[in-house]
């Protein structure tokens, strides 16, 4: 719909105009990563998210804080994982995270492939990266962004998105 309402004004949509949001966390594989960081995902999770946020659509229609059609513009398919129960926050475990395909965490190139993966399967030339969900020590933390900066960054700034997948066309 987005890329329909720029053609009727004469634009056309392309990677810039998509921005991806991904989670990163890189260790020396996915086991440490999910062991490092995990913890701090399900704090988020459990206690930040799920009780400060309502993210369950009908509740937000409720309140008048969004319309019926508010994500119209997105496929049938794809819905479910915009606006979920907030249980399904509140009680997710470590073998969810373990399980979840989209988390960019692990080794460099695993994080650097997953990150290029989801970038061309979207169709967005643009990352939006969150590295910290919960309360993540600093020193960790910038040690995490310290090591993204030098192992991830270099290969992901040579990539470029030049144009769209298939289904993003349709």
């Amino acid at each position: 719909y987005y890329g329909e309402c720029l053609a009727e004004h004469g634009n056309k949509l392309t990677p810039e105009h998509l921005i991806i949001n991904a989670n990163a966390y890189v260790a020396d594989d996915r086991a440490q990563a999910l062991k490092e960081a995990g913890p701090y995902a399900l704090y988020f999770n459990h206690t930040l998210f799920s009780h400060g946020n309502v993210t369950e659509v009908n509740v937000q229609q409720q309140h008048g804080y969004v319309s019926a059609q508010v994500h119209d513009y997105v496929r049938p398919e794809n819905r479910a994982a915009l606006s979920g129960d907030r249980a399904r926050f509140r009680e997710s475990t470590m073998q969810d995270l373990e399980r979840n395909e989209l988390l960019a965490w692990g080794a460099p190139d695993e994080v650097r492939d997953k990150l290029i993966e989801q970038a061309e399967a979207f169709g967005g030339n643009t990352l939006l990266l969150s590295f910290n969900r919960g309360a993540m020590p600093s020193d960790m933390f910038m040690a995490q962004l310290r090591r993204f900066g030098q192992e991830v960054l270099p290969a992901l700034q040579a990539h470029e998105v030049t144009g769209l997948p298939a289904a993003v066309l349709a």
